[in-house]
This record gives structure tokens, sequence and C-alpha cells, in this order.
């Protein structure tokens, strides 16, 4: 799977979680680097329920082939980049 698939399907679990797509979307298109590197707590506006709603998704997606996120992947500065990256390699293996 190529990381532009995984950032796609990361990118959209995000914004539904978000519950306000279009905010999250403008958030993301406003940023650099496509929002890669907005921290997920503080720019972005996540909580820690979001947070495990999130990786609850990711982690039961067939296609992500990623049945676990590291909880210290999850510290204050965490990115949806992190998140994309770590999910990249793990298929990459």
């Amino acid at each position: 799977m190529t990381r532009d698939k995984i950032k796609n399907i990361v990118y959209d679990y995000a914004s539904e979680q978000f519950y306000n797509m279009k905010e999250f979307t403008d958030k993301v298109m406003m940023h650099s680097n496509n929002g890669e590197d907005l921290l997920l707590y503080n720019e972005i506006g996540f909580d820690s329920l979001d947070t495990i709603e999130l990786i609850m998704k990711i982690e039961s997606d067939e296609y992500l082939n990623c049945k676990y996120l590291p909880n210290e992947l999850f510290d204050n500065d965490i990115t949806l980049g992190k998140i994309i990256d770590y999910i990249w390699k793990q298929n990459q293996n």
C-alpha cells in the first residue's frame, strides 16, 4: 500500500473523529505539508477519547494492516504524519 493511500485513510478517520469534517479539512489545507505536522492535541484539538477512537479505527482497518499502534507514539507531539509514517513502515516489512 502506498503512503498516499495510508494518508487518505488516516485523514478520513481523523476527520470523522473530529466531528466537523469541514473544520478539520480547513485546518489541514491551511497548514504547510497538508497538515501532516499539525499536533493532534494542541493544534487539531483532539482529546484523549478522540485519540483512543482514532487508534481503534486504524487498528481495526483491514486495508491498513496495522494491528497495533504503540502507546509511545501518542505523546504530546504526535502528528498525523507520525501515525502515517509508522503504518507505512509497518507495511514495508
